[in-house]
């Protein structure tokens, strides 16, 4: 990827919305990244992604990705990239 492009979030389970610390953890992750939040997305401008997946209240796997697009934008290929992290959250304040 670029370097300073944003990433693209994705989060995966329904404790994003319905826990109030993961909810807030995923506004600190967007806004560390510098993340800004829209209805579109201009697949062409997307370089990388990180996969946010809770496993549960406290357990969160963050999953880097390289996005690889073909040339007509149908084919889009995900290549596993570094760091990832899998972490427990433990106080939030």
């Amino acid at each position: 990827p670029s370097y300073g492009s944003p990433p693209c979030f994705v989060f995966i389970g329904q404790q994003w919305q319905k826990d109030k610390n993961l909810s807030e953890f995923k506004n600190l992750l967007i806004d560390c990244f510098g993340v800004r939040l829209g209805k579109t997305v201009s697949m062409d401008s997307i370089e990388h992604a990180i996969v946010c997946v809770a496993h549960n209240q406290t357990e969160v796997s963050l999953i880097h990705y390289v996005i690889e697009m073909g040339k007509s934008l149908q084919t889009v290929k995900l290549h596993l990239s570094f760091p990832d992290c899998t972490m427990n959250l433990r106080e939030c304040k």
